[in-house]
C-alpha cells in the first residue's frame, strides 16, 4: 500500500514491472492506496506485519531467510513494492538482505 504519488508512479510505469509480484506492506489502512488493482491478472503476494485487508501472508522481512523462504515456498519475484515501510524497521539493512535474496535477476526493486 503506498500513498497517492507512490500509486502514481508505479501506475506510470507498470509496464515495466514484471512479476511475479511482492508487496511488503500491503495491509490496507483505509487511506492507502492499492498496487495490486494496477496488475489485475497478475501473481501477487501482499505480505505485512499484521494480517488485514491486502495481507496475504504475515511476514517478518528481517526474520531469518529460511523462515522467509520457507514462507514464500522459494517463490522469488520479478517485481518487490516496499513503499513506506523501511523507515518503520528496526533492521532496515537486514531487511535489505531479505528482499534482494527474493528478487530475480533483472528484477525491480521499487
Amino acid at each position: 500500500m503506498g500513498d497517492r504519488n507512490q500509486l502514481e508512479f508505479v501506475s506510470r510505469h507498470a509496464a515495466e514491472f514484471k512479476g511475479p509480484f511482492l508487496e511488503i506492506g500491503s495491509k490496507d489502512y483505509g487511506t492507502t492506496q492499492d498496487l495490486r488493482a494496477l496488475f489485475p491478472n497478475a501473481d501477487y503476494t501482499g505480505v505485512d506485519l499484521a494480517p488485514g485487508d491486502g495481507v496475504d501472508l504475515v511476514l517478518d522481512m528481517t526474520d531469518d531467510g529460511p523462515k522467509i523462504d520457507a514462507a514464500l515456498r522459494g517463490k522469488r519475484f520479478g517485481t518487490i513494492f516496499s513503499l513506506s515501510v523501511m523507515e518503520h524497521c528496526e533492521q532496515p539493512f537486514l531487511m535489505a538482505k531479505r528482499v534482494g535474496d527474493l528478487l530475480l535477476p533483472g528484477g525491480a526493486l521499487v
